[in-house]
């Protein structure tokens, strides 16, 4: 290694691999590669770093995906007028605890898009990664239009630290149509 911060950086990757991919534990491993991203190593700027903690994000889209489908289910027309509200206050908290993970995941996804090698050898890489930010794009947005903006925006600030509480987003709610006259 060419250095104390570069063996840590590695060290920190090699640890947090093996802990996503070869024990399955991809929430304890996020805590090494967030530090082998962090690390004055090239693992700073190594995409299978983001792409393994991308992996964790993943899997949590889904079952944020999962669990807002299941709250919809609960939706009756025989609710109360209170349940239904309560019901909505729910649905809406869910949906917002997903666009805020959907983020971390876009966010992690564009920096390994970003590092990835541009060569044709790694253009099935790049493009399998390009395809995981378009379906979370689409989840959290609901449209693949902006998707580059947006990567190279998110990719121009500091990484979240993904040990951190994940803060819900809300969306602004829909304005209402204008009422009309006759």
């Amino acid at each position: 290694f060419k250095n104390k911060d570069d063996a840590l950086g590695w060290m920190n990757y090699t640890v947090g691999y093996i802990t996503a991919m070869d024990k399955g534990n991809k929430k304890d491993a996020v805590t090494y590669l967030y530090k082998a991203s962090q690390a004055a190593s090239d693992t700073a700027s190594n995409s299978v770093v983001y792409e393994t903690i991308g992996l964790y994000y993943f899997d949590e889209v889904n079952r944020l995906v999962e669990d807002v489908k299941a709250k919809i289910a609960t939706q009756s027309k025989d609710d109360t007028e209170e349940v239904a509200k309560q019901k909505v206050e729910v649905i809406k908290q869910a949906v917002a605890q997903l666009n805020g993970t959907a983020e971390r995941a876009l966010d992690v996804y564009a920096r390994a898009y970003k590092f990835a090698p541009k060569d044709e050898k790694n253009k099935a890489y790049r493009d399998k990664l390009y395809k995981n930010l378009q379906d979370v794009y689409k989840v959290r947005f609901g449209k693949p239009e902006g998707l580059d903006a947006y990567i190279a925006s998110t990719t121009a600030k500091p990484l979240p630290n993904p040990t951190s509480p994940i803060t819900p987003v809300f969306d602004p709610e829909p304005a209402a149509a204008p009422a009309t006259s006759t």
